[in-house]
């Protein structure tokens, strides 16, 4: 399954599912088209809004066969795929999508992309920096989340006991004061890893 959830696109079909797997599958997968190690995979009818995949794992994986799937050759994948997902790639498709129920981008259409050809090495180096970057601020998420879950537990409790009239009024004031802060701490944790996605998306364009 393609989904702009997931950083790469492509989502392991029974985790996204879960439990209606077998509902949303059919009892054949003949029909399916099979993506290969680092071939990329897009939904034609939602490309205007960056539906791409590209199968980074070591087993070939299986898309719906509405999907249009290829191989990049000349240029490193994710390179290519980071280019589609840019501003600059999105914006391009928008232009040259047609149809007016489902805007609709076709295989010809994507061959037309004037990708930037830039030196592999500085293709990899800037896949790598930015990979760095959003490992080190996922790790800062987790921290977050960690005291967030900390400082909820213990406004729980002392909201209990303050209500009881165990504690006063400060103390249920400075529980709270740090369950805002743990919040806010986390909020600006999420955002720096979407502005780190972005700058993954858009380093092309710089």
């Amino acid at each position: 399954t393609i989904s702009n959830n997931e950083f790469w696109g492509i989502a392991n079909a029974k985790e996204y599912w879960g439990e209606n797997f077998i509902s949303v599958t059919s009892n054949s997968n003949e029909k399916y088209k099979v993506v290969k190690h680092k071939w990329i995979a897009y939904n034609p009818s939602r490309a205007n809004v960056g539906s791409f995949g590209i199968n980074l794992s070591d087993e070939p994986v299986a898309v719906s066969p509405a999907y249009i799937v290829f191989e990049v050759k000349n240029y490193l994948p994710e390179y290519v795929f980071l280019y589609l997902k840019s501003k600059e790639g999105i914006n391009y498709i928008k232009e040259r999508s047609y149809g007016s129920v489902r805007q609709l981008f076709r295989f010809e259409d994507l061959l037309n992309i004037p990708i930037p050809d830039i030196d592999k090495k500085e293709q990899q180096k800037n896949i790598k920096l930015a990979l760095l970057n959003i490992k080190t601020i996922k790790t800062q998420i987790e921290s977050a989340k960690k005291s967030l879950e900390a400082a909820n537990k213990a406004f729980e409790i002392v909201s209990n006991r303050y209500h009881n009239g165990k504690v006063t009024v400060v103390d249920y004031l400075d529980a709270l004061s740090v369950k805002t802060d743990a919040l806010a701490q986390y909020k600006i944790a999420l955002n720096n890893l979407q502005v780190a996605y972005a700058t993954y998306y858009l380093y092309t364009n710089n």
